[in-house]
């Protein structure tokens, strides 16, 4: 969405869905699902994007917001979809996964937290 000359993405549930207890076909359907949707996207640039980064897929936490940072050029991206536990946010930036992207992060743990963005 375009606003005021700023492009901002809300993923809302749209993610990389890689669950620990589901069958080898049904992640990889999830993952190919994902990666069209955000390869719809495009080459132009997002301002500002907000990115499920949920500590329920264990492991595969990261996979949708690296992916959508290794194919859209994102200026910033905030990690949502965690409810009570920031700790995975934490855990992104201190990811070796992150080292490219991890100065895009804006890091809102808490409820009603806000941040200023140049």
């Amino acid at each position: 969405m375009d606003i005021d000359g700023l492009r901002i993405y809300h993923a809302g549930d749209l993610n990389w869905w890689h669950w620990a207890g589901e069958s080898a076909k049904y992640n990889k359907d999830m993952e190919y699902s994902y990666k069209g949707q955000i390869d719809l996207l495009g080459n132009k640039p997002i301002d500002l994007a907000f990115v499920p980064v949920d500590p329920r897929l264990e492991d595969s936490y990261y996979l949708g917001i690296d992916y959508l940072m290794s194919a859209v050029d994102v200026n910033y991206a905030v990690p949502m979809h965690f409810g009570d536990n920031a700790d995975v946010v934490d855990r992104l930036l201190s990811s070796p996964a992150a080292e490219y992207y991890r100065d895009k992060i804006v890091a809102l743990t808490k409820r009603g937290q806000s941040a200023i963005i140049d």
